[in-house]
């Protein structure tokens, strides 16, 4: 996930290529961990990592809706 993107996009894009994959659900949720920006992740380090990869996919979109509408308020 590139710094300009949104999280949802990543997580569309990482279901579609998970389906392919079929790895388990620890190794998925590892790699789309790994695949978020530095500003979610920081977060995530103060308030705790998810354990599922629905709850990961779940607070990392909240947390980069937050960051969008906050830089849309700067501008």
């Amino acid at each position: 996930m590139h710094e300009n993107h949104q999280a949802t996009k990543y997580f569309i894009k990482f279901q579609q290529l998970a389906t392919c994959i079929r790895w388990g659900n620890a190794a998925l949720h590892q790699l789309a961990y790994n695949g978020l920006t530095k500003c979610i992740k920081n977060y995530m380090v103060h308030n705790g990592k998810p354990n599922t990869l629905v709850s990961l996919c779940g607070l990392a979109q909240a947390i980069d809706a937050n960051y969008w509408e906050c830089k849309a308020e700067i501008a």
